[in-house]
């Protein structure tokens, strides 16, 4: 008998040196993923068809890893790369993910990159259960280190501990429903370490659901914040909570999430509250703050996971880094809000993965090169760079807004990247790009001598003029007119007034 909490990877030719895991969408993977850095030491550039018998013990002790395609794009594909050699880190990659499908988890996803260390590979997986995750993982390398040393492996003892895990830890089947059904929808969803909860929607909108089960019903009882604001000599936040209690005969799963998330999210009622998403090499941390600011002009309640601490409701609540995804998750389920800004710098995206599923609108602001300075991940050049912040304009719902510095190269050639609607910002007011745009009716913020203009179609909106804006006239440059024009689209398309935009931009820095 396996016991998972005291298992570990066995001292072997192949040495774990450091394991983590990414929540959120991120350089490797739109979804989760466990980072595995394996140091191949003596086998490094070791192609696979150079060990004996290695290839064909595998193949005999794993023949369902005949279904990975890997890079010959059809079945049988991984076991050729095996023949043709390969090296172990790779290897490790397949063994790893495909435990998991043994033991009922179609992860379906791996990749392996090299490290900044010579000799260390990121081996790098999907999961759908962190604990099982990391078992696999480290089985996996266990079952190679085996192979190498002519030692016997117990594959069915490690597949049946994988599957406990999994059917221990997993979600009720009714309320996994209702979250594949939410995720389909594109609804927020928080999955419970209780198997038998789930919150669904975010903000002002979320719901949490807490089920029971019976024989032959199933009592789904569903809880929403309410918060209702009193003015009198201070500000009061009243908040209650209101319960409806459904009762649903046992029948297929799916059919019963869906019957809920209908009945949670009619068609007139909304599922998420607007989420602003920023990054760029320089001025991030300055357009969050001016988005905010924006956005409470409006007299929304605003929710903030910056740089500089964790805001709600114009009040700092931690100062420290919160761009990671705790604290953004806490905004997310926060019902006193309903707007959020989210500063997502390239060390978060790069250490951590994006701390939401879906923008309303992203934000690049600019690109310069860095030398971001981390023991997993290497960025050779800008093309890097630019790869790693364009997941903040691909993961936005396809209503919302991708918001786009045409004035930088590699930032347009990310429109072929995204699935959202578009504006394009830029300080040359006659860039072709601008003007290509503008014949489709599309978007585009610019700068016309010293005016921000908005084009819409045929319309041109005059904004403000720079002199006017007092933030820029204390930190004048080409960053701060990046920062302005990037805002004043997210203002524009969120919905603000000319007015409101406009006494945001004057207020702002004073």
């Amino acid at each position: 008998m396996i016991d998972p909490n005291q298992y570990t990877v066995t001292k072997g030719p192949l040495t774990l040196c450091d394991t983590y895991i990414i929540e959120g969408a991120n350089y490797f993977s739109w979804g989760p993923v466990v980072v595995f850095s394996l140091d191949l030491g003596e086998f490094d550039e070791v192609f696979t068809n150079t060990i004996p018998n290695f290839s064909q013990t595998l193949m005999r002790l794993l023949p369902s890893m005949h279904e990975h395609h890997c890079s010959p794009g059809r079945p049988g594909g991984f076991f050729e790369r095996l023949q043709d050699g390969t090296l172990l880190g790779h290897v490790a990659e397949h063994v790893i993910i495909e435990l998991q499908t043994m033991a009922g988890m179609d992860v379906g996803f791996g990749k392996t990159r090299l490290s900044p260390t010579p000799g260390v590979y990121n081996v790098v997986f999907r999961f759908f259960n962190e604990a099982a995750g990391f078992f696999a993982g480290k089985a996996g390398i266990n079952l190679i280190n085996a192979l190498l040393e002519g030692k016997s492996f117990d594959i069915p003892e490690v597949v049946k501990t994988l599957s406990e895990i999994w059917q221990k830890t997993q979600l009720h089947p009714v309320l996994n429903a209702v979250a594949e059904e939410a995720d389909y929808r594109r609804i927020p969803v928080f999955r419970s370490q209780q198997v038998d909860q789930v919150v669904v929607g975010s903000g002002k909108y979320q719901k949490q659901l807490q089920l029971e089960s019976s024989d032959d019903v199933y009592h789904v009882t569903i809880t929403k914040k309410s918060i209702h604001h009193l003015q009198n000599s201070t500000e009061i936040e009243d908040v209650t909570e209101r319960q409806e209690h459904l009762t649903l005969r046992h029948k297929e799963e799916q059919k019963v999430g869906k019957q809920i998330v209908d009945q949670l999210f009619p068609q007139e009622i909304g599922t998420h509250v607007p989420l602003f998403s920023v990054t760029g090499s320089v001025g991030v941390a300055t357009a969050s703050q001016l988005l905010r600011h924006g956005l409470q002009q409006r007299g929304l309640e605003v929710g903030a996971a910056t740089s500089q601490g964790l805001f709600v409701n114009r009040k700092l609540q931690q100062q420290e880094d919160a761009t990671l995804r705790p604290f953004v998750t806490s905004l997310l389920k926060d019902p006193t809000l309903n707007s959020l800004v989210i500063e997502s710098p390239l060390e978060t995206i790069l250490s951590h993965g994006l701390g939401y599923s879906l923008a309303d609108f992203g934000i690049i602001l600019n690109l310069e090169k860095t030398d971001f300075d981390n023991k997993n991940i290497r960025l050779v050049d800008l093309d890097d760079v630019a790869y790693a912040h364009a997941l903040v304009v691909e993961e936005i719902y396809p209503q919302g807004y991708a918001i786009l510095n045409a004035d930088v190269g590699l930032i347009r050639e990310m429109e072929d990247r995204i699935d959202s609607r578009l504006i394009w910002f830029s300080q040359d007011s006659k860039h072709k790009l601008i003007r290509s745009h503008m014949r489709k009716n599309g978007i585009s913020v610019v700068l016309d001598g010293k005016s921000v203009v908005i084009l819409e179609g045929r319309k041109h909106i005059r904004v403000i003029n720079l002199n006017n804006v007092p933030f820029y006239s204390k930190t004048p440059g080409t960053y701060s007119i990046d920062i302005l024009l990037a805002s004043v689209a997210a203002f524009h398309a969120f919905g603000l007034s000319l007015e409101v935009i406009q006494e945001s931009l004057t207020s702002f820095g004073e």
